[in-house]
C-alpha cells in the first residue's frame, strides 16, 4: 500500500515537474521570439511620416513678439520640406495668413524630432500644417496664441513616375458636378525658374497631381509627368502655394485629385 502511494506520488510529482519544464520552455521561446523581433514602435516604424512636437511648434511661435494689427483670428497652412536628416529645408505658406509665415518659419526646426522613413530608411518630404493663430488680451497686452495641426505629408522621393496606381490619389467614386479648380495665372506667378535649368536653359511642362480635400486644402502631391527633373521641385512648390476649390458632388464639397500642369519658358 505504501509503496503504492509513493509511486503515485513520484508519477504526479513528475507530472507536474514536465508540465513546468514545458511551460518554462515555451517561456523562453516567447522571450526569444520576441529578442528577435524588430521595434514596432512608432520611432521605429519603417514607414511613417516626419515626427514633429506640433505642441512645442504652438509654444515657440506664440514666444515671436506679437502684432497689434487686426485680425484677431488667423489660419496659416504651412508647406515645410524636411531633408532626410530632419532638417527643415524649405518652408513656404498657401495663400491666407501668410503674415505669420516668418515666426512659423523661425520656429518649426527646433520642433522637428524625427525625419520621414520609407522602407526603414529616413527620406525628405514635404508635410503639410495648419496653425491657427488667435489673438487674446493679458493684462492690456496683446498676446497670439498658436496650435498647429499636421494635415499630411508626401514622400519626396516617391514623386517622380506615373501616379495612376497610387493609391493616395483616388478618383472621387461617385458623378462629380464640378472637378477641384485653381487659377492657372497664380499657379504661374507662384513659379520660380530653378538657377540651374535656367543656366541650361531647360524649358517645359511639369504635371502635377495635387489631392485637394472638401475643406480646399491640398495634402498630398506627386509628378504625373515632367520634360526635366530639374523643373519638378520648382513645380510642387508652385502648386502648394496655389489656392484650390473642392471638386463639387451631389452639392458638397468632396475630396478629389486634379492634375495641374506647370509651364516653365524662359523669356
Amino acid at each position: 500500500m505504501i509503496r503504492r502511494l509513493m509511486r503515485i506520488t513520484c508519477s504526479a510529482a513528475l507530472r507536474v515537474v514536465l508540465v513546468i519544464g514545458a511551460v518554462a520552455s515555451l517561456a523562453a521561446q516567447d522571450m526569444g521570439l520576441r529578442a528577435r523581433q524588430p521595434d514596432t514602435s512608432a520611432a521605429a516604424a519603417p514607414n511613417r511620416g516626419p515626427m514633429i512636437d506640433l505642441v512645442r511648434l504652438g509654444h515657440s511661435i506664440g514666444l515671436v513678439p506679437p502684432w497689434d494689427e487686426e485680425p484677431s483670428h488667423a489660419v496659416l497652412l504651412v508647406h515645410a520640406r524636411l531633408d532626410s536628416a530632419g532638417h527643415v529645408d524649405t518652408v513656404y505658406g498657401a495663400p491666407g495668413g501668410t503674415e505669420f509665415l516668418p515666426a512659423a518659419a523661425q520656429a518649426l526646426p527646433k520642433t522637428v524630432l524625427q525625419p520621414a522613413r520609407r522602407d526603414g530608411r529616413s527620406i525628405a518630404c514635404i508635410v503639410t500644417m495648419r496653425i491657427e493663430f488667435e489673438r487674446r488680451m493679458r493684462q492690456a497686452t496683446p498676446l497670439w496664441v498658436a496650435r498647429a495641426t499636421e494635415l499630411g505629408w508626401s514622400p519626396v522621393a516617391d514623386r517622380r513616375g506615373a501616379v495612376s496606381s497610387d493609391d493616395r490619389f483616388r478618383p472621387f467614386p461617385g458623378q462629380l458636378s464640378a472637378p477641384p479648380r485653381f487659377d492657372t495665372a497664380q499657379v504661374a506667378a507662384h513659379v520660380r525658374y530653378p538657377a540651374e535649368a535656367r543656366g541650361e536653359r531647360v524649358e517645359g511642362v511639369v504635371n502635377v497631381v495635387a489631392n485637394v480635400r472638401a475643406d480646399g486644402v491640398v495634402d498630398d502631391v506627386a509628378i504625373a509627368s515632367s520634360d526635366s527633373a530639374l523643373l519638378d521641385d520648382a513645380a510642387i512648390e508652385a502648386v502648394l502655394q496655389t489656392g484650390f476649390t473642392a471638386a463639387i458632388s451631389n452639392g458638397g464639397a468632396v475630396t478629389a485629385p486634379v492634375t495641374v500642369p506647370v509651364v516653365f519658358k524662359l523669356r
